[in-house]
C-alpha cells in the first residue's frame, strides 16, 4: 500500500515555495532548480503536488489565504463597521507599498500566465469578482448591484496596479485611485439619501455613469480651443458641467463629482 504524503511536509515545502515565488517570480520555475532551492528534489515535489502546475495553483491558494487573513483582520480591528471608500484606501496603501512590490507583480504574472494556459490555472480569472463581491457586501453595499459595483472594483484596482508596476509612479497612481474612492463615497451618500427620501426607490447601477462623467471631464480639457493654452489651466470640473447640462448636474451627485475633479486637479498642480 502507497504512503500517503506528510501533511506537514507538504505544508512546510508550499510556504517555501511561496516566499521564492515572491522574490523571484514564477514565469519561468522549473521544478529543479525550485527543488535545489527548498532543500529536496523534483521527484519529492511531484510525489507531494503532482505537476509543476499543481505546486503552481497550491502557491495561488496560499498567496490568496495570507491575503484574505490581512484583509479580514483589518476589517473586524474595529467595533465600527468598515466601509468600501475605507478599504480602497487601506487596501491600496497596502497595495503599492514598496515592501509589497513583488506580490504585486506576482498577481498580474499570475494573470497573465492564466490567460495563456486558462486550464493549468483555474480560478485566477474567475475568482477575484467573488472575492470583490464578497468585500461589497461586508461593506453593506446593496445585494442588487454588487457585481455590476465588484467588477468595476477589481478593474479599477486590477489596471491601477499594473500602471503602478509599469511605471512605479506610486504618487500619481495613488491619486487615482483616492479619487476613485472618493467617487464610490459620493455614490453611497446620495444613495443614502435617496432611501432616506424614498425608501421605494431602485438601486441605480451608478457606476458606468460617474466614470463617464469623470472621462467627459478630461475629455473636454483636450476639446478645447487652443487659445486655452494662452489662458492659463483646463478647468476639469467646468468641463463637465458644460457637456453635462450645466451646474449642478445629477443634484447633489453631480455637485459632489464636479468638486472631487476640481479637487483632485489642484492636487496635480
Amino acid at each position: 500500500m502507497a504512503r500517503l504524503p506528510d501533511p506537514r511536509i507538504r505544508e512546510r515545502l508550499r510556504e517555501q515555495a511561496v516566499d521564492y515565488v515572491l522574490s523571484h517570480g514564477m514565469g519561468d520555475l522549473t521544478l529543479r532548480p525550485l527543488a535545489k532551492v527548498l532543500r529536496t528534489n523534483a521527484r519529492m515535489l511531484i510525489y507531494h503536488f503532482g505537476s509543476r502546475e499543481g505546486l503552481m495553483r497550491e502557491i495561488q491558494a496560499r498567496l490568496r489565504e495570507r491575503e484574505d487573513a490581512h484583509i479580514q483582520t483589518w476589517l473586524h480591528a474595529s467595533k465600527k463597521r468598515r466601509t468600501l471608500p475605507e478599504f480602497l484606501r487601506w487596501h491600496w496603501k497596502h497595495l503599492s507599498a514598496p515592501q509589497v512590490r513583488s506580490a504585486a507583480r506576482l498577481i498580474l504574472e499570475l494573470y497573465a500566465l492564466a490567460l495563456r494556459h486558462p486550464r493549468y490555472y483555474p480560478g485566477v480569472l474567475e475568482d477575484p469578482l467573488a472575492y470583490w463581491q464578497k468585500l461589497t457586501e461586508e461593506a453593506g453595499v446593496d445585494s442588487k448591484v454588487d457585481t455590476i459595483e465588484a467588477t468595476l472594483l477589481l478593474a479599477a484596482t486590477r489596471g491601477l496596479l499594473l500602471d503602478l508596476c509599469a511605471t512605479g509612479d506610486r504618487a500619481r497612481v495613488g491619486r487615482a485611485m483616492n479619487l476613485f474612492a472618493h467617487l464610490v463615497e459620493s455614490r453611497a451618500i446620495t444613495r443614502q439619501t435617496n432611501r432616506t427620501q424614498d425608501p421605494r426607490s431602485p438601486p441605480e447601477h451608478w457606476a458606468p455613469r460617474f466614470v463617464l462623467e469623470v472621462e467627459c471631464g478630461r475629455l473636454f480639457s483636450l476639446l478645447l480651443p487652443k487659445r486655452a493654452e494662452a489662458e492659463g489651466p483646463v478647468d476639469n470640473a467646468l468641463g463637465v458641467e458644460k457637456l453635462l447640462g450645466g451646474p449642478g448636474i445629477g443634484g447633489k451627485a453631480g455637485v459632489d463629482l464636479v468638486g472631487i475633479i476640481r479637487a483632485n486637479d489642484e492636487q496635480d498642480v
